[in-house]
């Protein structure tokens, strides 16, 4: 009987083939809502430090004027081209270890008034702590309706969130797609600090990040001028890598994946496992130019070991 549901379930695209995970069920009535954009919060805008927003849930613009008394949170929401007339903002925050990564999906209820975001916060095998936060950007919602956010922890060790809802992979039938990126070498310019990601959208924004290093500022510039970004087709994405490693070890690589089944464009950072030992932590900044998701897709960085 097993057997035969579990064939079940992959024949509806609800497990995907060779997966023994038995899906619990979303409460009836509630249909899935598509996100306009999802964005990380982590160097968004001008490149600061990201906001920490405190709360997850809806934010309105009360809500938001609470925050603005941080500048890296204020520009944070401008660079969302926002507009709280027709669309509606979600923010998260959700811990764990320095190579998690997360899968948020929304779903609305007509009958109970609610929408229900799930974060499935997926283990990612670092014993460093890490921390995912950013925005989720939906039509607006209806007057009259509530929102909840739901975290779930999967992929771990002991299994937690095993029973809870966890995505399944909605076959489209398109297989993903790698697409053109490039690594660039911005020679030290804007430093990230820690564990940290930047993610610049828009030319304005690169601006206010070098205006944060003045004496940097002219000879970064030049540096960018030469690199000649043309922000309408590319974003520039930087990622702080710790591979353990106490110099940059050759071997890192980089690929961009058009996911079609979760609507992601997702930046994939694999390092070879280091050999020696490094008693200090030591970060190595990767820079990489990659084109500019299409409405509904969401980006977002990931890094693993590469074994060969």
């Amino acid at each position: 009987m097993k057997k035969i549901l579990t064939l079940l379930l992959i024949a509806m695209g609800l497990v995907a083939a060779g997966s023994i995970t038995v899906l619990a069920q979303l409460p009836e009535g509630y249909i899935e809502v598509p996100s306009q954009r999802g964005i990380p919060m982590q160097g968004l805008g001008s490149g600061i430090a990201p906001c920490s927003i405190g709360e997850d849930g809806v934010y309105d613009k009360e809500k938001l004027q609470k925050l603005f008394f941080r500048k890296e949170c204020e520009d944070s929401v401008k660079a969302l081209d926002l507009d709280l007339s027709k669309q509606t903002l979600v923010g998260y925050s959700v811990g764990g270890d320095c190579h998690m990564h997360v899968r948020i999906r929304t779903y609305r209820s007509d009958k109970d008034k609610k929408y229900l975001t799930i974060i499935n916060n997926i283990y990612g095998g670092c014993r460093a702590g890490g921390g995912r936060s950013g925005w989720i950007i939906l039509d607006k919602m209806p007057d009259g309706y509530t929102l909840v956010v739901k975290e779930v922890k999967v992929d771990r060790i002991d299994r937690s969130g095993a029973d809870s809802f966890l995505f399944p992979k909605q076959p489209t039938g398109i297989p993903p797609e790698v697409l053109e990126s490039s690594e660039v070498d911005i020679r030290g310019c804007l430093p990230m600090t820690g564990q940290s990601q930047w993610v610049f959208i828009k030319p304005e924004f690169l601006t206010a990040g070098l205006d944060r290093y003045p004496d940097q500022k002219a000879e970064c510039a030049a540096i960018f001028d030469q690199l000649n970004i043309d922000f309408e087709k590319y974003d520039l994405a930087g990622y702080n890598l710790n591979t353990g490693d106490c110099t940059r070890p050759a071997g890192i690589e980089q690929r961009l994946v058009k996911d079609y089944d979760e609507m992601v464009y997702r930046l994939e950072i694999t390092y070879p496992r280091r050999t020696g030992s490094c008693h200090v932590i030591k970060y190595h900044p990767v820079w990489v130019l990659v084109p500019k998701p299409p409405t509904g897709y969401s980006f977002r960085i990931e890094t693993k070991v590469r074994e060969k």
